[in-house]
């Protein structure tokens, strides 16, 4: 049973490969009774009215290749033809044909004349013209004797375009060099350009004619085979000695700058190519300069010549030198390695230095840091020169950094420290070393390790464990970087508020701010710690920080009375601190002062009594008349505070807001008004048929398309205001009458 099982599948794949095999045979069998195409018919479906028809006979016979060479004389008819594709395909078919369309070369060679296909568009005569070069050269050695003809037309295009089919001839047009070197000198840029690259492809044998005519009497000329020279690259080296000699003899600027470009091309030695170039590099022509600088950024290896050259012209006194040769030598990047001892040692003053050793990155670092081994770890700081340095070279930097971490130099480990902080989540990898550091023996490091921890953003569990031992450090930088970390945390660590509570007392004023800015920044309003936070009122040193602490946290109503009683004590700054923190504590008893705040003569004060105004009263209807009045504020940043406070609250209860409204769309009709006034508009969800009427008669765009936008949202209740929209429909701004139709629109459904 099991075999005649076996035996039934084995028939069963055979007959599957059979079938397979049959049907291969008969598809090639098919394939090679099937006829070749008919070239006479596709000649004669050239000249078909269809013009899909006149396209696909172009395309097969392009396919065709040379056996398409009996419909050559309609495919030169059909370069006529008004349709792209068909002329481009019928160019494509001569060019498939290639040295057997020999007798399409005069129609070709019309393509390039200037005065031909003027009512084309310019890109569809320039790829005609590309598509004829292209055909030019794909008949080759039958085409060249009119082409070099071509290179004396009077007509430039004639010229361009048979400049070009020789280099698409590459090193056959060989015989075109001479005629080709007249034209470096025509007056048509574009002409030239395209001399220069047809040189190009020419190549090797275009050397020796090139050598001579760097000397000629045409500035452009000798400019233009310079040029060439370059393009053709290392195998131009036998003409070194021609544009060394030329160099020493030319007289025009510009001819120069294109030689000294071309000079670390050619694959002269080093030797022979830098000190031309470290010479140019002094000139004050800037185009000379820019050359020779661009010439010495050319040369590889760089380490060899030229970073030594660089690295002298450091100490040159000449003005700019010093700068040129730093600029230079960043862009080399760490080619220029061995300049970094004179680098560093200028960039205390030298801000070109500097930028350099940013630029060379993470072979710096080593050479930067040994700056600050014997420098205080105490007197380092982000301002400080080496620091700015190592925090450009950015992540590039963060393996030497990471390897620093181990010096026997604090200030060393300082400064690495620092620069990870600086880089953030980009020097997470780092986390391990830097943890280590939490131990160290030096304060400092200790300080700046924690911070850079938590700048890493990784392991906050962990973190928060050494925060919280840094907190007892016996040092107070220890415990202010402690301090400050946890307020970097904010809610996170939260469950470190009372480990930080005991250094509100703490002996150092700074650590105290700084744990008073922190137990804000953890918020969550306990009471005892508020209380605190309230009693450090009284100390000048930490005021500020109190107080930037309570505007987070609130505050108890005897707080808010310790406040109050402390504002008419206090100067502008603190007094804005104080209107915040009221209106965090949001309590009653404060309302009289900010009430009389909302009056006082500075504007910046009225602002900051308006926010706490509105936090302090919970009804709309208490602290909404204030902000309708300060609306007409003569200061703009009053009524920019009144209009964001009416948006906010019209965000969450629109309807009461209505009473301000009218007041807030004439501030539509101020330009200084305008922008703050639609951003509370939009928010507060205005819905209200006699403020958007309002909108409306607003001469101002954004005015009527806002109206315009909130109208078409009314459905029903809005359809009173069709006839305020319909002159909209002719209004001068598009964007407007497209609004108004579609209010019309809906409101009309």
């Amino acid at each position: 049973m099991r075999l005649r099982s076996r035996m039934k599948s084995g028939c069963e794949k055979f007959s599957t490969f059979a079938a397979i095999l049959g049907w291969l045979l008969c598809s090639n069998f098919s394939a090679l009774a099937e006829p070749p195409p008919d070239v006479a018919k596709l000649a004669a479906q050239l000249s078909s009215t269809d013009r899909d028809t006149r396209r696909e006979a172009g395309h097969a016979l392009e396919k065709l290749g040379p056996a398409a060479k009996p419909a050559l004389p309609e495919l030169i008819k059909a370069l006529d033809d008004s349709d792209k594709q068909v002329w481009a395909n019928a160019l494509a078919a001569i060019a498939a044909i290639g040295p057997g369309a020999a007798d399409a070369i005069p129609r070709l060679m019309q393509v390039f004349d200037s005065r031909r296909g003027g009512d084309m568009r310019q890109r569809d005569k320039a790829q005609l013209i590309m598509r004829a070069a292209n055909a030019l050269a794909c008949i080759g050695e039958a085409a060249r004797p009119a082409l070099i003809e071509a290179l004396k037309s009077n007509d430039t295009g004639v010229r361009f375009g048979a400049t070009k089919a020789l280099g698409g001839m590459g090193a056959q047009s060989r015989d075109a060099i001479p005629a080709l070197i007249e034209n470096l000198g025509h007056a048509d840029e574009d002409l030239r350009g395209e001399v220069i690259g047809t040189l190009a492809l020419i190549g090797g044998d275009a050397v020796a004619p090139l050598s001579k005519s760097l000397a000629w009497p045409d500035p452009k000329l000798r400019s233009g085979s310079a040029r060439v020279l370059a393009a053709i690259g290392t195998a131009a080296a036998d003409a070194g000695p021609a544009l060394l000699a030329q160099l020493q003899n030319e007289k025009e600027n510009a001819v120069r700058a294109t030689i000294l470009a071309a000079l670390p091309r050619v694959g002269l030695p080093q030797e022979q190519v830098v000190p031309p170039l470290m010479k140019a590099l002094r000139d004050n022509d800037g185009e000379i300069h820019s050359a020779a600088l661009n010439g010495l950024l050319t040369i590889r290896p760089a380490e060899k010549a030229v970073v030594p050259a660089l690295t002298a012209m450091l100490s040159d006194s000449q003005a700019g030198m010093s700068e040129c040769a730093a600029l230079a030598l960043g862009r080399l990047g760490s080619a220029a390695r061995s300049a970094l001892p004179k680098l560093v040692s200028l960039a205390q003053k030298s801000d070109a230095c500097r930028s350099a050793l940013t630029e060379i990155g993470g072979p710096a670092v080593p050479e930067l840091l040994k700056q600050i081994e014997r420098a205080p770890a105490a007197s380092l700081n982000r301002e400080h020169w080496v620091l700015k340095v190592l925090a450009g070279i950015g992540g590039a930097g963060i393996p030497e950094l990471v390897n620093a971490l181990a010096s026997p130099a604090a200030a060393v480990r300082v400064a690495a420290l620092g620069t990870l902080n600086e880089l953030g989540e980009q020097s997470r990898d780092a986390h391990p070393q830097v943890a280590k550091l939490i131990a160290d023996t030096d304060p400092f490091v200790r300080a700046t390790a924690l911070s850079a921890l938590v700048s890493m953003a990784t392991d906050t569990a962990g973190t928060l464990k050494k925060i919280e031992f840094a907190m007892h450090d016996s040092a107070p930088v220890v415990r202010l970087s402690a301090a400050t970390s946890a307020g970097a945390l904010g809610k996170s660590a939260r469950d470190l508020a009372p480990s930080l509570t005991p250094l509100l007392d703490d002996a150092d004023a700074s650590v105290r701010a700084a744990a008073l800015r922190a137990a804000g920044a953890l918020g969550g309003g306990d009471p005892a710690l508020v209380k605190r936070i309230a009693a450090r009122l009284d100390d000048p040193a930490t005021r500020s920080a109190a107080l930037d602490a309570l505007a987070k946290t609130g505050g108890d109503a005897a707080t808010s009375a310790k406040l109050v009683e402390l504002y008419p004590k206090s100067a502008k700054p603190d007094q804005l601190a104080i209107l915040v923190a009221l209106g965090a504590a949001a309590s009653p008893d404060s309302a009289g002062l900010i009430a009389s705040a909302v009056k006082d003569g500075d504007p910046d004060i009225r602002a900051a009594a308006l926010r706490a105004n509105a936090k302090v009263h919970s009804s709309v209807k208490e602290s909404l008349p204030a902000l309708i009045e300060a609306l007409h504020d003569p200061q703009v940043s009053v009524r920019r505070a009144a209009a964001e406070l009416i948006g906010q609250i019209g965000d969450k209860e629109t309807d009461k807001v209505v009473p301000a409204l009218s007041p807030l769309v004439s501030l539509l009709t101020s330009t200084e008004d305008r922008a703050f006034a639609l951003e509370a508009l939009r928010s507060a969800h205005v819905r209200d048929s006699a403020a958007i009427e309002q909108a409306l008669a607003i001469p101002f765009a954004e005015a009527k398309l806002w109206a315009c936008e909130r109208a078409a949202k009314l459905g029903a209740k809005g359809r009173p205001l069709v006839e305020k929209l319909k002159p909209l429909l002719s209004d001068g701004n598009d964007y407007v009458r497209r609004a108004a139709k579609k209010a019309i629109d809906q409101l009309n459904r």
